[in-house]
């Protein structure tokens, strides 16, 4: 009889889990029929584009390099939604049929069939949503000028945007979590079931705690400093963290519990000892460098660490509390997103979130202080934690001790307090110990005020930043009209010839005939690269003055006081003009394009002066494009990153001559890939394209100046480029993606005022003289 109850059971128990499983394979079915029936929607509205004359294609196709980003973009989403409409089909018909009329144990293969094609199903469907966005984009530049094409493509961005949060939002609000599916093939676990038992009590293996002093390499200068290491913490011992010395503050806490780990002896030849080992976190792409004092101590912190890193040991909490906070994916604020109270647990550097909705784990890459400012309204200053993927999360707290405890924590286990300076005010710098163009700052003018630093300070850093010598209103006039003159000088040549041009030069040398095949003539080409030799004369100019120690064009304020270069100007002079990857690469890029053809029509007519709202338009393309590649260079992949643009990061602190200063692939990616675009999106004739050239060399160089200009104020107020928005960049190489304009970093919050930079605040200690004038010895 017992036996026969328990067959019962299991026969209810199978017969649960295949009506489980059935259940999922129609909510699987009734998905794909879904999907299908919206892709033929959009199959069909992407069809229509084939319905366009061939002829009026072709004759675009020479032209303009958006109707072939047309066709292609329209191309692949046709190709992914009539993909989506198949395979969705199929799996709909054939699933189902092997459930229903398969043999034994068909059903589990049916319904994990299902699954698989689910997934990719869903990812070709969102593919062909994008790509039919991207469509529309390029319809709108195919079809419309600039002007009704810039707010189409801003509006179908934002969509596309909207789309792929809204999904990543969706996504995690309705993920299954770690457990599996009811129809995995297993059988369901009745609700009454007891929780489950903890393990034996010779589950883990017992702790070993060990301490001492490492050397350790660094992880950005490569050199060996010794720390005191521990693995230690109570009685259960799962986390790794060093100090600068025994019993000092922590530099950071790793987790090791759960963690696959790689712990072992390697041959370390430019050590300062022969017994070396290397610790690797294989998820975390975390690598220490360590060295001890003999062969028996790596075995020791070997076995340490490796038996540390068992699953069942848990941390002790370094610290835990209530916070309120707001998540922010990729820097741009969710409309939805507001203030939530959680239960916060700070173990090594994961930030344990708890609420009614779960318990969300953060991994802290990045620890800062935050003003408190949002988008609509201002909150209570707090502090910023940056995750691992990028993602962003503020925290409002209720007393600057509790912010400054979280930060100290924070900073301690994700290794901020490696490369931060001293909690300790640093001593004042008296007026004596500066340059002469330092000593007079009684009164703060425009140029540099003292910023209101708040909440930003988390270490109680209240030190001044050199405020510019006091300019009577005739220095202030003659500083204005030097810049004015400045940027006049750099569209000096299309002012002075855009009505000029036909009594100067013979009507053969200007003349352009489109339908024919001949090499355009060179005069357009030769003045565009004159505008711009015409411009650097200006700048160069421009900056001998300054080099020189003169103050009439502003106050000689340094952006980084601690660290003036000393250079000599003939040196700087000549290395800045002749880098090949700088004019070198791009005249030749202007050379090719032009002489080939490869450029729209309308460049090559002289017709019209200088539309200074195209100007703007390109400049603001340009650098919009150029923040993205600029970006992508640094986050894409770390070859990519060494191979392109860390020689130009070799400079923390630029000079004005080294803005060209970096690699051919930099160039290429960031500069002439952009440009070409933008000379195919926007059309303009010669002399508005010589303005924008000109214009945007140059200013380029003048961001990348080691001294704050007179214009500085009015471009901050606006926020346009400065010299010291760049430095930020060059100083933190995490911020201040942008060059010419700081919109894009503003959107997607990348954006840091060179006033919250700690580096750019006196330390007390006299700068290094400029080198090549008596006025700075």
């Amino acid at each position: 009889m017992l036996k026969r109850n328990i067959r019962l059971i299991h026969g209810q128990d199978s017969q649960q889990v295949l009506e489980v499983q059935y259940a999922e394979i129609t909510h699987f079915k009734d998905n794909f029929t879904l999907m299908a029936t919206v892709s033929a929607l959009l199959a069909g509205f992407v069809f229509m584009v084939f319905g366009l004359e061939a002829e009026q294609i072709g004759e675009y196709s020479k032209l303009h390099a958006t109707s072939v980003a047309y066709m292609v973009a329209a191309t692949g989403s046709l190709c992914a939604n009539v993909l989506v409409v198949c395979l969705s089909t199929l799996a709909s018909m054939l699933g189902p049929g092997l459930a229903l009329r398969g043999p034994e144990g068909s059903v589990a293969r049916a319904l994990e069939g299902m699954r698989d094609e689910h997934d990719r199903v869903v990812r070709l469907f969102l593919f062909g949503v994008y790509s039919f966005f991207c469509t529309v984009v390029c319809l709108a530049w195919f079809e419309y000028e600039w002007p009704v094409a810039a707010p189409v493509s801003a509006l179908v961005l934002g969509g596309i945007v909207a789309l792929r949060r809204g999904s990543r939002q969706l996504a995690r609000r309705f993920a299954l979590g770690e457990e599996k599916a009811a129809g995995s093939g297993a059988a369901p676990k009745p609700p009454d079931a007891p929780p489950p038992a903890p393990p034996p009590a010779g589950a883990a293996p017992a702790a070993l705690e060990k301490r001492g002093l490492l050397q350790k390499r660094g992880h950005v200068r490569k050199n060996w400093t010794t720390r005191f290491f521990e693995v230690a913490d109570g009685a259960l011992t799962c986390a790794l963290t060093y100090r600068d010395r025994e019993g000092g503050r922590m530099l950071r806490s790793v987790m090791l519990s759960g963690e696959t780990i790689t712990c072992a002896p390697v041959d370390a030849a430019d050590g300062p000892t022969r017994h070396a080992f290397v610790v690797k976190l294989r998820d975390k792409a975390y690598e220490l460098e360590l060295c001890a004092a003999s062969d028996d101590d790596v075995a020791d912190w070997v076995r340490a660490i490796s038996r540390n890193s068992h699953a069942a040991f848990r941390p002790t909490p370094l610290m835990s509390g209530a916070l309120r906070g707001r998540r922010i994916s990729s820097g741009v604020l969710k409309l939805n997103a507001g203030f939530h109270t959680y239960a916060a647990t700070l173990t090594c550097e994961r930030l344990a979130l708890a609420d009614d909705g779960g318990v969300t784990d953060v991994r802290v890459a990045r620890a800062e202080a935050w003003d408190g400012r949002g988008r609509l309204r201002a909150y209570a200053p707090g502090f910023a934690v940056v995750e691992d993927g990028g993602a962003r999360w503020e925290f409002s707290c209720e007393s600057d001790d509790d912010r400054d405890a979280w930060l100290r924590r924070l900073r301690g286990c994700c290794g901020s307090h490696e490369h931060a300076e001293s909690f300790r005010e640093p001593p004042s710098a008296t007026s004596s110990e500066l340059p002469a163009f330092f000593a007079r700052h009684s009164e703060h003018s425009t140029m540099c005020k003292t910023p209101d630093f708040g909440a930003q300070q988390t270490e109680a850093v209240k030190a001044k930043i050199p405020a510019a010598p006091t300019m009577t209103a005739k220095d202030r006039c003659v500083a204005a009209l030097g810049g004015a003159g400045l940027w006049t000088g750099l569209v000096a040549l299309p002012l002075l010839l855009k009505d000029r041009y036909a009594s100067v030069f013979p009507a053969a040398w200007y003349a352009y005939d489109p339908a024919s095949t001949a090499t355009p003539s060179p005069l357009g080409l030769s003045l565009g690269i004159l505008a711009v030799v015409v411009g650097q004369l200006f700048v160069l100019a421009y900056q001998y003055a300054r080099w020189r120690g003169s103050t009439r064009l502003g106050p000689l304020v340094l952006i980084q006081p601690n660290e003036d270069r000393r250079y000599d100007y003939a040196e700087g002079a000549a290395t800045h003009l002749s880098q090949p990857e700088g004019f070198v690469l791009i005249g030749g890029y202007l050379s090719l394009t032009w002489l080939l053809r490869l450029m729209p029509h309308a460049y090559y007519g002289f017709e019209g002066g200088v539309d200074w709202a195209r100007v703007l338009g390109c400049l603001l393309l340009q650098d919009c494009l150029q923040y993205g590649m600029h970006r992508l260079e640094h986050k894409a992949h770390p070859k990519i990153y060494q191979e392109s643009h860390k020689p130009h990061h070799r400079f923390t602190n630029p000079r004005l001559f080294d803005a060209f200063n970096g690699s051919l692939p930099d160039t290429l990616i960031m500069i002439v890939g952009p440009l070409y675009a933008t000379a195919n999106l926007i059309h303009c004739n010669v002399w508005t394209y010589m303005a924008f050239g000109s214009v945007y060399a140059n200013w380029l160089c003048l961001i990348h100046s080691e001294t704050h200009h007179f214009w500085d104020p009015l471009f901050d107020l606006v926020k346009f480029g400065t010299a010291a928005d760049h430095h930020v960049h060059h100083k933190l190489f995490t911020s201040n993606y942008g060059h010419l304009f700081m919109y894009w970093d503003m959107a997607c919050r990348t954006y840091k005022s060179p006033r919250n930079v700690r580096q750019f605040v006196p330390n007390g200690k006299p700068p290094r003289k400029w080198a090549g004038s008596a006025k700075h010895e």
